[in-house]
């Protein structure tokens, strides 16, 4: 009698020993689970992070003018980094100094006859030489002596040159000061890269829906370099809010390190 009462006892505890041990499993493999979806979602939020990573650093450098309506330029993703052509003066011109106002990467365009810019840094009686070469090519596509000599930011149409960039080509530009004709080695150059792709359909179907004011801020965005200054100096032109688009102007090229230049 005892030992049947013993074994009875026996096997309650036996078997709530064993619900106690798979309710212990299933609670481990419910942790297990929990721990499983918490990696993936820190994954996955490190991967969205981790994707928001160059708007982050364009806007870092522009969050110092919140005070006007700032222009945030993202560069674009394909291509390989370029260095700018910079800039170096020698002899009697050391104060003199002309500059690209081109990116460190190859910047883009969504025309054929894009306009470019750069910055001459005093008056001067020198000529100044424009070139725009294909990637590749030995013979320039435009070859020739620019008019504006003076203090300031000047622009180069060159629909004016009857000449078009051929679709998703690269281009090198340069402006060239001739300190001495006779020795060219001498000349104070200045460049960048240039590449014509069509608006993307998404760019297009904002722009239709934005207000004039606005389209250089989506030019911006999508990373097209040329077309953004070309809308922003339009502004300044027509003296729409012209303080405000002279500000922007200076802070899109702050934001490809071009931080010593004045608009007078």
């Amino acid at each position: 009698m005892y030992n049947s009462l013993f074994k009875s006892h026996l096997f309650k505890i036996m078997v709530a020993l064993n619900t106690s041990l798979f309710a212990g499993v299933a609670a481990a493999d419910n942790l297990n689970g929990l721990t499983t979806i918490n990696t993936e979602d820190s994954s996955n939020q490190r991967s969205t992070s981790h994707n928001q990573d160059n708007l982050i650093k364009s806007q870092i450098s522009a969050q110092k003018f919140k005070n006007i309506n700032t222009l945030v330029y993202v560069p674009p993703r394909r291509g390989s980094p370029k260095r700018r052509v910079g800039a170096a003066t020698r002899g009697a011109e050391k104060s003199l100094n002309i500059v690209s106002l081109s990116p460190n990467h190859t910047g883009l365009t969504t025309k054929s006859q894009p306009v470019l810019f750069y910055y001459l840094s005093d008056t001067t009686d020198k000529a100044i030489e424009f070139t725009l070469i294909q990637e590749g090519m030995d013979d320039p596509l435009i070859e020739t002596i620019l008019e504006a000599s003076s203090k300031g930011i000047h622009s180069i149409d060159l629909s004016r040159f009857e000449k078009k960039l051929s679709l998703d080509v690269e281009y090198r530009w340069f402006v060239s000061l001739i300190v001495n004709e006779n020795h060219r080695s001498n000349d104070i150059v200045s460049g960048g890269y240039i590449r014509y792709l069509p608006a993307s359909a998404k760019l297009n179907r904002e722009i239709t829906k934005s207000s004039p004011s606005k389209t250089p801020s989506l030019y911006a965005q999508a990373g097209i370099w040329y077309d953004t200054l070309q809308l922003v100096d339009q502004q300044i032109k027509i003296g729409n809010h012209k303080n405000n688009a002279e500000q922007q102007f200076l802070t899109l090229l702050k934001q490809i390190n071009i931080d010593y230049i004045q608009i007078d």
